[in-house]
């Protein structure tokens, strides 16, 4: 007799963006432990009939889905959609129920928690007894309120438990160097919603009160802001636009950077992997408060901001930075790494017991 199988529903790349990246990293995880049966929802078609085809794609993955579903699968594992794409999610949950298949949803969003949904509601009365998986303390709370959900229902599990183990150990302490000025860094698709203007704010004030940095700015720019970004950067001193960076190149971006500002404005911002890759290289992180962002950053590592106060606290923590010489930041980086480098144990360790779950265990 063939081993039964897990679900795995979701879109993973292409295209790549943080949903389909993480749903991709949970199925290698999950194929790993167990056989899988995926049912990709990201679209293939482009053009003129591909609202059509998708429509079309859609019905045969539920007919395959139903199919798959009769053989007693062990459970189903689904990256949960953050807007309309719950419609298309809504069959499969039904069906999973309907046949008795324990159900794991992964949420990635804090759409739907900052802006209660009838269809959000929908689905998890539709799922029943299944197991939420949230990237934090405060998405497991407001998912608990919102929606009802059994806090024993709830598992958290943060993104660092897919970054790779990446090797950040600072240089030697002992060897002394000349310390340098520091270096400020912006990482993001550039767009006003990201907070570059914000960043560029922070940037212009530290230059008109004589703080000395210099400051590096990565990733594509919008095109509606295109001529605005330009005629800003011209202004600025020591500061550069380094394009998008991919793999070691944008490895070597956080290892050199001592600060790394996160201004987002995205109503909706969740668990942003590029702070966890600000940390795991030692970087101090100022950033707005959003989503999971407060649980990200102790003291020892920087802070969370709401946005009237970003600024201010901003400089003091450049201002801080100038004060130290190149052993005391040194030293700082290790204790961000050490933290990091719990944060990711533990995460390791919770995803884990979720996969033993997933694949072993039927809900209660």
């Amino acid at each position: 007799m063939s081993e039964k199988k897990v679900l795995f529903l979701g879109p993973i790349p292409p295209p790549v963006h943080g949903f389909s990246a993480i749903n991709a990293a949970m199925l290698d995880r999950l194929s790993n432990k167990n056989l899988t049966q995926v049912f990709n929802r990201a679209s293939k078609n482009t053009g003129k009939l591909s609202s059509i085809k998708f429509f079309i794609e859609w019905v045969v993955l539920i007919i395959s889905f139903f199919a798959a579903s009769l053989c007693h699968p062990k459970s189903l594992y689904a990256g949960f959609s953050g807007g309309k794409g719950q419609l298309l999610d809504l069959p499969f949950f039904a069906i999973a129920r309907l046949l008795r298949i324990p159900i794991y949803v992964h949420h990635h969003s804090f759409a739907y928690l900052n802006k209660p949904s009838r269809i959000t509601a929908t689905c998890i009365y539709i799922m029943g007894p299944a197991r939420h998986i949230t990237l934090c303390a405060e998405m497991a709370a407001a998912l608990a309120s919102t929606y009802k959900v059994s806090k024993s229902k709830i598992t958290i599990l943060s993104n660092a438990a897919f970054l790779p183990n990446t090797d950040f150990t600072p240089v030697d302490a002992n060897h002394p160097q000349e310390t340098n000025p520091v270096k400020i860094g912006f990482l993001s698709n550039i767009t006003t919603e990201k907070g570059i203007f914000d960043f560029f704010a922070v940037i212009r004030r530290a230059s008109e009160i004589g703080l000395s940095y210099q400051a590096e700015i990565v990733g594509p720019v919008d095109s509606s802001i295109k001529h605005k970004f330009q005629n800003e950067l011209l202004k600025l001193p020591h500061t550069k636009h380094l394009g998008p960076l991919y793999g070691p190149d944008k490895q070597r971006f956080f290892q050199e950077i001592d600060l790394l500002l996160f201004p987002t404005r995205y109503a909706n911002e969740a668990e942003p992997v590029t702070l966890h890759e600000a940390l795991q290289a030692g970087a101090t992180v100022v950033a707005m408060q959003r989503g999971c962002i407060g649980g990200m950053l102790p003291d020892h590592c920087g802070s969370a901001q709401p946005a009237e106060t970003f600024e201010e606290k901003s400089l003091q923590k450049l201002q801080e930075l100038i004060t130290l010489n190149s052993a005391q930041r040194l030293n700082r980086r290790q204790e961000i790494i050490k933290h990091y480098q719990r944060t990711a144990k533990n995460s390791e360790q919770e995803l884990q017991k979720l996969l033993q779950e997933i694949c072993h265990h039927s809900l209660n």
